[in-house]
């Protein structure tokens, strides 16, 4: 493995600058802004290594710092927070602490959130920065070109709808509807009226089948998206800002529909889930006469495998109609049953409980 290059830093004004810093320094205490800009500059002439040697600092520290300098000087688009005058409604905000680990948060800042930042700023010795100008959100998310000028957002509740459209479109471009078939109708109205042409939707349950279905028979194009890929932003919480971070992101084509089949499909899909869930709470239904059973120690049901089968259905019949002769209720046996007619007699002889039979019945009947 080969040593590094050994190189002579003539830093002997500032290694004394740094020694008399650690001497007077506090326990804790970080670097001074000052004396990191003189190490910068030693490492842009000499070297990061060498210039992290000769002032004994840590080099990937000096290095980000060297490279963070080198940032700032190809583009201006951040200005450091310092005065009341870099205070911006609309911008971007950079953050970093005395490690040199940044944090930036991308879009629309409140002037409440850069106060706390000013503030974290002298408390913590964070360096912020702001953007010179304000995020133009009609140039997309990084510069993003707009792919659907005439999109679309709406948020789905249960009894509220929050639909934004584009700036231009219209004076007052979000809106508030309820879930009626009346104001569905007239959500479609103002869509067309504001030439909308392809619309991004989040919902939970299903909720969003009626709008969809409204919007389709007008020729709108649909996204139905997840919530988990147009949540991923802090900030937005609100019915409002979801529906304008919704259009926002389908406007520059970050969204993906889920996959809805044709309208005949829905349709078998439809009823072929009902019946899966009929099927289900059945089932549920036969634990219950099972249970019934049990208590009052009838074992019918683990002499024969189907109790809802012809000779099951039969001898719960005639024992919900009274009968309580075990032998008797034995000659219900279908002949194509393994148990024998003796066996059967004796899983009918148990303790006849008035609720229990209650709840055989209605069991039964469901």
């Amino acid at each position: 493995m080969s040593e590094r290059p050994t190189v002579s830093v003539p830093a002997g004004i500032e290694e004394a600058q740094f020694e008399a810093w650690r001497r007077e320094r506090k326990r804790g205490q970080r670097i001074p802004e000052s004396l990191w800009a003189t190490a910068v500059e030693l490492a842009k002439q000499w070297g990061v290594w060498p210039t992290a040697r000769a002032l004994h600092l840590d080099h990937n520290r000096l290095k980000r710092r060297v490279r963070n300098g080198q940032d700032s000087e190809k583009s201006s688009a951040f200005v450091e927070l310092i005065s009341e005058g870099a205070m911006l409604c609309a911008c971007r905000v950079e953050m970093e602490d005395g490690r040199g680990a940044r944090m930036r948060r991308r879009h629309g800042v409140e002037p409440d959130v850069l106060e706390r930042a000013r503030m974290i700023a002298v408390s913590a010795q964070t360096r912020i920065w702001v953007a010179r100008a304000p995020a133009d959100f009609r140039c997309g998310i990084d510069g993003l070109s707009i792919l659907n000028s005439d999109a679309a957002g709406i948020d789905i509740g249960a009894m509220e709808i929050y639909v934004a459209v584009p700036p231009d479109r219209d004076p007052e471009p979000v809106r508030m509807f309820t879930t009626f078939t009346e104001d569905l109708n007239a959500l479609a109205d103002w869509l067309q009226q504001c030439g909308v042409g392809t619309v991004a939707m989040e919902s939970t349950g299903v909720y969003w089948v009626p709008l969809v279905q409204i919007l389709a028979t007008r020729g709108f194009e649909t996204y139905l998206v997840k919530a988990k890929h147009a949540k991923n932003v802090p900030g937005r919480q609100t019915d409002v800002s979801d529906c304008q971070w919704l259009r926002h992101l389908h406007s520059v084509g970050l969204l993906r529909a889920s996959f809805r089949p044709a309208q005949h499909v829905c349709a078998i899909r439809s009823l072929t889930r009902h019946r899966d869930n009929l099927i289900e709470m059945a089932t549920c239904h036969v634990q219950h006469m099972q249970k019934a059973l049990d208590q009052m120690n009838l074992q019918l049901h683990h002499v024969i495998s189907d109790i809802t089968g012809t000779t099951g259905l039969a001898i719960l019949d005639a024992i919900l109609a009274g009968e309580r002769d075990a032998k008797k209720l034995a000659d219900l046996r279908d002949p194509r049953i393994r148990a024998t007619h003796e066996t059967i007699a004796k899983s009918l002889v148990g303790d006849f409980r008035p609720e229990h039979l209650f709840t055989l019945r209605q069991s039964l009947a469901l």
